[in-house]
C-alpha cells in the first residue's frame, strides 16, 4: 500500500496522531524534493500545518525549476493563511503573480490574506476586480460569491448575504450534501413527514437545531437525523424528535432538508432567528455541579476543534482571558477539554465527561467567555450570560449585531466582541472590561 492511501486510511479512521507520527517517520529519510513535497501535502491532509511548512520551506530551498517553484509557492501561501501567517502568504503570492498578473489562484489567496489580515477593503476590492473578468473559471467565480456572501452581511443585507453564505459553501463543498431518495422540503406546510439532516460541527448543529420549533410552528411533522450520540441524546432531552438514518422508514416518502440550509429554505431574516432559549441544562446535572463549584465562577474556552482548518484563527491567547478573569474578580472553571490541565490562581479543573456537565456548569457560571466554537452556541442557547470572541473572519452568526453588540442570533444575554487586528485581541478584551466596569 503506498504512503498516500495509509494516511488517507488513517484520516478517514481519525487516526490523526498515528498519520502524523508515521510521516515524521518518513520525513527521516526523505532525501528528494518530490519526497518533501508528498510529505508536506500529505501532513496538510491531516492538519498538521507547522510540520508541512517546514516540508515547503526544504523544498523551496532545493527547487530550481520556475514551473515547480510558483507550485512550492502557492502551497506556501495556503499553508501560511491557515497558520494565520497572512503577511507571509502574501510574499508567496506576489512571486507568483510577478511571474504571472493573471494567477486566479494567487489573486484568490492574496484575498483571502488581506481578509485575514484584517484589510477587508482591499480584500473585497481584488475579489471585485476578478469578477469583471469574462475569463474567470467558473470554481474561482463560486468561490468569490461566497465570499461576497460576508460583505453582504457587514454591508446589512443579511438575507442575501447569507443566502450566499450557505448555498455557495454547499456548491463549492464546504457542506457536504445530502444523497437521499426524498424531495427537497420547500419551505412550506406539508403532510409528508420532513427529515432534517445535521450536518457540518457540533456547534452548527446546535445553532441549527432552534428551526425545530419554527418548522413545529408550521404544522410540519419534522425528525432531527443525526449521526453524534451526544448531540442526539442532549436534543432528545429537549422534546426534539431525534433519529438516526437506520431509524428511517424506507416505505414512507419523506421530504427532506440539510439543516444548514434551513433559515434559507424558510425565507427568515436576521430577525427571525431567536424564538426563546431552545435548549435547557438537565437539573440532575446542574444540582451535581452546585455541590461541587463555587457559588459564583466564570467559565473560559480559548479554542475550539484543533482539527477545524481555521482554528489557529479564532483561538484566543489563554492570558488574556486569564486577565480579563482576574479583572472581574471571579474563579473560572476552564471548558478546554480536549487540552491538558491548566495551573494558577484563580482556576478550577474539573472533569467534563458530555454536553449535559457542560451545559449545567454554563448555567450555573455568572458570565462564560468563550472563543468561537460551540460553548459560544450551547451557553446562548440555554440562554446563560456570554460572551463571545470571534476572530476577523467573523462566522455568520456573530456577523451583522444590535447596537447592544448581541447578536440576532441570541438574546441579549450573549455579546460578542469581534477581534479587530490581527493576532491582537486587545480590543474586545478592552470592550468587555469597560461593560463591566459600567454594571459594577
Amino acid at each position: 500500500m503506498h504512503l498516500t492511501e495509509v494516511v488517507n486510511f488513517l484520516n478517514e479512521a481519525n487516526e490523526l496522531d498515528t498519520a502524523k507520527n508515521l510521516l515524521r517517520t518518513f520525513e527521516k529519510y526523505a532525501v528528494s524534493i518530490v519526497q518533501y513535497d508528498e510529505i508536506g501535502m500529505l501532513y496538510q491532509k491531516v492538519k498538521a500545518y507547522h510540520d508541512s511548512m517546514r516540508m515547503l520551506e526544504k523544498c523551496n530551498e532545493l527547487v530550481s525549476d520556475p514551473i515547480q517553484k510558483k507550485a512550492v509557492k502557492a502551497n506556501m501561501a495556503k499553508v501560511y493563511n491557515h497558520l494565520n501567517e497572512p503577511l507571509k502568504s502574501i510574499e508567496c503570492s506576489e512571486y507568483n503573480l510577478k511571474l504571472n498578473s493573471n494567477d486566479y489562484e494567487a489573486r484568490m489567496e492574496k484575498a483571502f490574506s488581506y481578509y485575514l489580515y484584517g484589510d477587508s477593503e482591499t480584500s473585497y476590492k481584488i475579489q471585485n476586480e476578478l469578477l469583471e473578468d469574462p475569463n474567470l473559471p467558473i470554481k474561482t467565480r463560486n468561490f468569490i460569491t461566497f465570499n461576497m456572501g460576508t460583505f453582504d452581511m457587514q454591508k446589512g443585507d443579511y438575507k442575501n448575504g447569507l443566502r450566499k453564505t450557505i448555498m455557495k459553501g454547499k456548491e463549492i463543498g464546504l457542506w457536504k450534501p445530502v444523497k437521499v431518495p426524498y424531495i427537497k422540503w420547500d419551505g412550506k406546510p406539508t403532510d409528508k413527514e420532513l427529515l432534517v439532516y445535521a450536518e457540518a460541527g457540533i456547534g452548527d448543529e446546535i445553532i441549527n437545531i432552534r428551526f425545530m420549533k419554527h418548522i413545529k410552528e408550521m404544522g410540519v411533522k419534522a425528525y432531527w437525523v443525526g449521526h453524534r450520540k451526544d448531540t442526539n441524546d442532549l436534543f432528545r432531552r429537549n422534546g426534539y424528535d431525534v433519529i438516526t438514518p437506520k431509524d428511517i422508514d424506507p416505505t414512507k416518502k419523506y421530504v427532506y432538508a440539510e439543516a444548514m440550509t434551513l433559515p434559507i429554505v424558510m425565507g427568515l431574516d436576521k430577525g427571525d432567528f431567536w424564538k426563546g432559549s431552545y435548549l435547557a441544562p438537565n437539573e440532575k446535572y446542574v444540582e451535581k455541579w452546585r455541590k461541587i463549584l463555587p457559588e459564583r465562577f466564570t467559565t473560559l474556552k480559548w479554542s475550539g476543534n484543533p482539527l477545524y482548518d481555521q482554528d489557529l484563527h479564532r483561538s484566543v491567547d489563554l492570558k488574556d482571558l486569564i486577565e480579563l478573569a482576574k479583572y472581574i474578580n471571579l474563579p473560572y472553571v476552564s471548558l478546554q477539554i480536549d487540552d491538558n490541565k491548566y495551573s494558577g490562581d484563580n482556576i478550577i479543573n474539573v472533569d467534563i465527561e458530555n454536553w449535559e456537565d457542560t451545559l449545567a456548569i454554563q448555567y450555573l457560571a455568572e458570565i462564560n467567555i468563550t472563543s468561537c466554537t460551540s460553548t459560544a452556541h450551547s451557553a446562548s442557547a440555554i440562554g446563560a450570560k456570554t460572551y463571545v470572541l470571534p476572530p476577523i473572519c467573523t462566522y455568520y452568526p456573530w456577523i451583522s449585531l444590535k447596537e447592544d453588540n448581541s447578536s440576532y442570533w441570541y438574546s441579549d444575554m450573549t455579546k460578542v466582541f469581534a477581534q479587530t487586528k490581527h493576532r491582537d485581541w486587545s480590543d474586545p478584551i478592552n470592550k468587555i472590561k469597560e461593560l463591566e466596569k459600567k454594571r459594577e
